[in-house]
Parts: C-alpha cells; structure tokens; sequence
C-alpha cells in the first residue's frame, strides 16, 4: 500500500511476482510510467513532466507569479542509441495499465485492489487511465474497487482533504478503513502451491521473472 510513486511500485510487484501479493490499497497511484519519476521530463517536455514543482504566490497581489520545477537525474535516457534507452519495451514492462500484461498476470493467483482517486489528478496520475486500468482488471476477474473524488462533497477533512493529486490522503486513516476486513478475509489464506514464475512479452524481449529460495530473479531474452 501506498500513494502516488509508493502505490505504483505496489502495483508493480504485484505484476511481476504476483505469488506474493493478496491485496493492493492505493492511494493516487499512476497506471503508465511518470516520465518525471524516471528522469526523462527535461528531455521529453520539462513543463509537464516536472518530479516537483513550486509555485511562488504573492498575497498582496493573489497572483501565482514564479514557477520553479525540479527534475530526477538518472541513468535513463530518450537517446535511442545509448545503453540506457527507454525503449517502448523497458516501458512496456513497467506499465501497470498493460492489457496484455494484464492477460498474462490474470492467469496466476489475483490480488485483490483497491484504491481512490481523485477526477481532478489529469497530470501526474491522470485519472482517466485510471479508471481504464481497473475497468480491465474487473474484466479478466479480479476483485478490483476504485474510488473516484469527483466534488467537494467528497472532502470530508479528515480521510480526503483536497481533491489535488494524493487529496492530502491519511495513510494512517486508510490503514485502519481498509486493513482490518482484509486481514479477516485473509485470515486463513494458505498460498497456493505453484511455480513462481511469470513471463512478460514486450516489442523487444521477454521478461521472465522467478522466485528461488526467497530470491527474484530476472532474465531477459531479446526476441528474434
């Protein structure tokens, strides 16, 4: 569980072990990789996909007049001819909202979702994909619940705040609201016993993910 990048990575361990995961409670999270997050918005468009951004606000004038974004340094890149090019590929995997990705996983035991949103998010996690990526998980068979913010009657002060992205969400109050019936749904769960492995076909490769004694491992095999 999660918000924003934190929930997304829990989706995406659910994707690529799904042995390992029973339930998923999101907060904000995106669907499709954040350009940002990986380091690419000052070569993509540095006005969109900012990692943050600060915007200077005068009172005496009630005018936003310095916009200040940051941006991620990382190893990735968009030039195709470096070893750290962010291929469709290395973006396929790495998407949650993948219908055929979707399809693969669904064939392995199905973690349950849950998650809320808020209608407002459309840059950073743009709820309209959102809602199509549980649209398809309801679809292939998963139990898949997804709140969606849409007005201020949904600000109740103390669980949702604000309907920017993440609603200034309590995590504390969305442990105890969420938790406790999936622990009870859970109690007496036992994993099923299959081979913990899952293989993921992308324009360029196939991704195979194990498990070996607790340990993930991943091989990559470029398609001919």
């Amino acid at each position: 569980m999660g918000s924003s990048h934190g929930d997304y990575l829990s989706h995406l361990v659910a994707k690529l072990t799904p042995w390992n995961v029973q339930a998923v409670i999101d907060n904000s999270s995106y669907a499709r990789v954040n350009f940002g997050i990986m380091g690419l918005g000052k070569e993509i468009d540095y006005t969109r996909f900012s990692s943050m951004i600060l915007i200077h606000y005068t009172r005496e004038t009630n005018e936003y007049h310095i916009i200040t974004s940051f941006h991620d340094k990382t190893l990735w890149t968009m030039n195709s001819k470096h070893p750290y090019f962010f291929s469709p590929s290395r973006r396929q995997i790495r998407n949650i909202l993948n219908e055929e990705h979707l399809k693969t996983q669904s064939a392995y035991p199905k973690p349950k979702y849950i998650s809320y949103h808020s209608i407002f998010d459309k840059d950073i996690s743009p709820y309209h994909e959102k809602i199509k990526l549980y649209e398809c998980l309801k679809n292939l068979g998963f139990e898949a619940r997804l709140f969606v913010a849409k007005d201020k009657k949904d600000i109740d002060g103390k669980f949702i705040k604000n309907l920017r992205h993440g609603m200034a969400m309590s995590l504390k109050t969305l442990i105890q609201k969420e938790l406790p019936p999936l622990l009870e749904e859970f109690k007496n769960y036992t994993p099923p016993k299959l081979k913990k492995q899952i293989t993921y076909e992308t324009d360029e490769y196939f991704y195979n993910f194990s498990e070996v004694r607790n340990k993930i491992k991943l091989t990559c095999q470029k398609k001919s």
